[in-house]
């Protein structure tokens, strides 16, 4: 069963170079969560190998709960170079063959930068990234109802945890379509008939007039 990584960054900023206050990534399948990884950064670590901080970020922060700040920012930490290797690590002990993040220009590019700040090898190639956004459009699934009840929003690794367990419904979900043709966004473990995929999804659907599927999808 292929492993796949859900990795969530918080942060000091809204781009590549910016401070990584906390790691949260966890480790699932097509059925369960299976590891999890919570790395709190130092900050000052981050500043001493380039890294920025973005003053509209840090006021963000001000507004958010006191439970989100104690648990990103009042935890011990450990070095930027050492939690990032710890990451790889935890990425290529698992055997993981896909990483996600909500959203594709978020928190894998800034880790890929703080790799290359901190001079440490990226382990995996770009081809294996894939975006939460676009699965949960498709199969109509909200992460937010994957909180566990003593989850607190923007502590990391209760949004990866989150994250992981919507991916793990869409995918139910898309299942559940009974189409070859969506194979191309199943994991490799899709078990339905396997006659050539193609590519375009948007006619696929267009013969499901049964199926309740997304706007983004529909012709006009």
């Amino acid at each position: 069963m292929t492993n796949h990584l859900m990795l969530d960054l918080e942060t000091l900023g809204t781009s590549p170079g910016c401070v990584i206050a906390s790691i949260g990534a966890v480790v699932f399948t097509e059925e369960a969560v299976t590891q999890e990884l919570e790395i709190n950064i130092n900050i000052e670590s981050c500043l001493d190998v380039g890294m920025r901080i973005d003053a509209a970020t840090l006021i963000w922060w001000f507004q958010q709960s006191r439970e989100a700040i104690d648990a990103t920012f009042m935890q011990e930490t450990m070095h930027i170079g050492p939690a990032l290797s710890e990451l790889v690590s935890f990425y290529e002990e698992n055997m993981c063959e896909r990483i996600w993040s909500h959203g594709a220009t978020f928190d894998i590019p800034v880790v890929g930068e703080a790799l290359r700040l901190c001079g440490i090898r990226k382990p995996l190639p770009f081809r294996d990234a894939r975006d939460t956004r676009t699965l949960y459009e498709l199969a109509n699934v909200k992460p937010q109802n994957f909180f566990g009840d003593n989850a607190t929003k923007h502590r990391a690794i209760d949004d990866a945890r989150a994250q992981a367990k919507a991916v793990i419904a869409a995918w139910q979900t898309i299942k559940t379509w009974k189409h070859p043709a969506l194979k191309v966004i199943m994991p490799k473990q899709y078990s339905g008939p396997s006659n050539e995929v193609p590519v375009d999804l948007v006619p696929v659907v267009s013969v499901l007039p049964e199926l309740e599927v997304p706007a983004f999808l529909k012709r006009t």
